[in-house]
């Protein structure tokens, strides 16, 4: 049995961009910096996601 679409996978063979900053700050002891903190990581998802929520939100059924 076949599927149509694309076949793509979860998993990939290079770290991913949104976990590597926190695997490298881990190994080297925390001597490597994070670009960002978690909460500021949390703030930024929080903003961008607000207006499309709301939006949906306002949305007639």
């Amino acid at each position: 049995m076949t599927t149509s679409g694309s076949s793509s996978s979860t998993s990939s063979p290079t770290p991913s961009p949104k976990w590597s900053p926190f695997l490298v700050f881990a190994l080297a002891g925390g001597a490597v910096p994070l670009p960002l903190t978690v909460m500021q990581i949390l703030a930024v998802g929080l903003g961008t996601d607000m207006l499309p929520a709301l939006a949906l939100g306002r949305e007639r059924s």
